[in-house]
């Protein structure tokens, strides 16, 4: 696992029905996990280098916002925003997740998901000067697609 990433603190949250949820928490901690060894000896993800997991201390924010686009097409939007309070404080780390569900038919249907992550504490393979790949901060992109065949089972 590298990364691995839990936040846990007390909170606060706010919820308009299913389709809007924000939570505040302005005590968490945040725990990166980093299980991967050759990823723990380089020092990835704001571990030291030999370490395996990195804390730190500060405010989390989590918002998402579900809505309808047609009839059979749903999207869920989930951001999370952490600043630490004990190293730079004004530097944010942001996680937002698209995800677009499609129901084609009774049988068939889609999924997509876009998620984008900026860790000021990941470094990542940026590029190399002669033979040595150098890190640095970047933005991080996932996205997959899934399609999947669907039965309702009735009584």
């Amino acid at each position: 696992m590298a990364p691995g990433n839990l936040k846990i603190g007390p909170a606060l949250s706010y919820s308009i029905g299913n389709k809007f949820y924000v939570n505040l928490s302005p005590m968490a901690l945040k725990f990166n996990f980093v299980l991967d060894r050759k990823l723990s000896r380089r020092g990835s993800y704001g571990v030291e280098p030999g370490k395996e997991v990195f804390i730190q201390f500060g405010t989390n924010l989590s918002a998402s916002y579900r809505l309808g686009i047609l009839k059979n097409v749903s999207m869920e939007n989930h951001l999370s925003l952490y600043a630490d309070y004990l190293k730079n404080f004004g530097n944010v780390d942001v996680n937002y997740n698209a995800l677009i569900n499609m129901r084609i038919n009774a049988f068939l249907s889609t999924q997509f998901t876009l998620g984008l992550v900026y860790d000021d504490d990941a470094r990542i393979g940026i590029g190399k000067k002669g033979s040595k790949l150098i890190y640095g901060k970047r933005l991080q992109l996932k996205q997959t697609l899934g399609i999947g065949l669907t039965h309702t089972f009735s009584n």
